[in-house]
């Protein structure tokens, strides 16, 4: 789907580092029930600047200039995250949510709804 090129966690802006550090940090406290789970496995990509990634990268002026657009994913928390907004929009309606959360209308229905909407522009 994109060209993408894996790079160190530590190689992301600085920016973002933080934010995603806590928001993985806190899904997986509610994933687990535990909040002394701190074994946190970022996989990390940039899209590559390439002809197939064009539409995509071309979006980025009005988001979020000439930084790198970057793709993360946290495996034990099924965190994932763009600097890109409709990325990180798509990427969280690909999780899909769960039938617990389906069957009793919680509020992350509600919010994948929303999502659903403005991703499709409903």
């Amino acid at each position: 789907m994109f060209d993408l090129e894996k790079i160190a966690f530590d190689d992301i802006p600085k920016k973002y580092y933080n934010l995603m550090l806590l928001n993985a940090k806190l899904k997986l406290t509610v994933k687990n029930n535990n909040s002394d789970k701190t074994d946190l496995d970022f996989v990390v990509f940039k899209l590559k600047d390439t002809k197939k990634n064009k539409s995509l990268l071309d979006t980025r002026k009005t988001d979020i200039k000439n930084e790198d657009v970057i793709l993360v994913f946290e495996n034990q928390s099924d965190y994932v995250y763009s600097n890109l907004n409709w990325l990180n929009v798509y990427m969280y309606l690909c999780l899909g949510i769960s039938e617990h959360d389906y069957y009793n209308r919680t509020v992350n229905l509600s919010e994948y709804i929303y999502n659903l909407k403005e991703f499709y522009g409903l």
